[in-house]
């Protein structure tokens, strides 16, 4: 990941492997301050993700790069 997503409306699922991990992952997908956001690790180095992150319901999604 080379960004941190910031999901101000909807909901994200998480897939691994191609199938749907049930229940998420609070260690990925977090909450702060009224918002739901994932990448944080991208904000000390690109990393590659575990998962890939597909819409549940439609959002807008802010995206902050590093050193932004």
């Amino acid at each position: 990941m080379e960004k941190l997503c910031v999901i101000k409306f909807g909901e994200v699922q998480l897939y691994q492997d191609g199938r749907l991990l049930e229940g998420g992952d609070p260690s990925f997908v977090q909450e702060a301050g009224g918002f739901t956001f994932f990448g944080a690790e991208a904000l000390q180095s690109p990393v590659k993700s575990k998962y890939t992150v597909k819409l549940q319901k439609s959002m807008l999604v802010i995206r902050g790069a590093r050193n932004q």
